[in-house]
């Protein structure tokens, strides 16, 4: 029988993990202090920015591509982001006049920017909130968040009885396909977009609504509560629920139709222009 890979969704989260010897999950160190500051909303890190100072133009961050999430030691789940849209406004916002940091993820195949356009690259979800961490200031800077972040993380994987059905837990370094049928348990990532304005008080912040389902209406509905739940200046509105080009909405205002990159790097422009 030709092994079957499912997957399921766990109902809640679990502490996010690394991977240890052998598989074996363990939690991160490091990122204790990530999760906790996500879930809680209140803390933020005393940390300044330590790129992003050059002057000329206001200073941005600017985030670009997917995350990936480890499966095993081999394998790891991400998305289809190419990083082109971000990789863009930052090669933009560089021609500018503006300081450009580009957070971009290692699985990115859109070309890199020019040497004008500092670049540092980042893996999976929690790789990503720590340099959020880092970088964060007081300071009025711009914060463009574009990359494509994973939704969900692997949390155990099972194997299943072939007489009972019964899922079996398993850990390993690399999962065989002579194991058979897996089934692989999600649990939610953080919202990394709902931490940025503890991070960043002072920041022009822009996110990115992504959706699939339904039409426009729909769409502009889940960018309007974003707004509200990240406490952002503006989002971006795109995919195929909002149809060609991109909607740029800011709080209290009507939505803003763009036709293209081209026309959303200028509007993003002259918005940091008035700040």
């Amino acid at each position: 029988m030709t092994p079957t890979l499912c997957f399921f969704m766990a109902e809640g989260g679990r502490r996010r993990s690394d991977y240890g010897p052998g598989g074996a999950r363990v939690e991160s160190e490091k990122m204790r202090p990530t999760r906790s500051r996500l879930e809680s909303g209140k803390s933020r890190p005393d940390i300044r920015a330590a790129s992003c100072q050059v002057g000329g133009g206001m200073r941005c961050l600017v985030t670009a591509g997917p995350t990936y999430e480890p499966l095993d030691l081999v394998r790891r789940i991400t998305n289809f982001s190419t990083g082109s849209l971000g990789t863009m406004l930052a090669a933009q916002l560089a021609a500018r006049g503006h300081s450009v940091l580009l957070l971009r993820g290692v699985l990115s195949s859109a070309p890199l920017p020019s040497p004008a356009v500092e670049t540092r690259p980042f893996t999976s979800t929690d790789d990503l909130a720590s340099r959020f961490l880092e970088l964060a200031t007081d300071e009025p800077i711009a914060v463009l968040h574009a990359a494509a972040v994973s939704d969900f993380a692997p949390a155990r994987v099972y194997a299943q009885d072939a007489d009972t059905g019964r899922l079996i837990p398993i850990v390993g370094g690399k999962y065989p396909t002579t194991q058979g049928r897996l089934m692989v348990e999600l649990k939610p990532t953080p919202k990394l977009l709902n931490g940025l304005r503890d991070w960043y008080p002072a920041a022009r912040i822009i996110g990115w609504k992504y959706e699939v389902e339904g039409g426009p209406g729909d769409a502009l509905q889940r960018a309007e509560a974003q707004l509200a739940s990240a406490r952002s200046d503006a989002v971006v509105v795109n995919g195929p629920a909002w149809g060609p080009g991109f909607g740029f909405l800011r709080p209290g205002q009507s939505v803003e139709p763009l036709r293209d990159s081209m026309a959303l790097a200028e509007r993003i422009a002259a918005l940091l222009s008035a700040a």
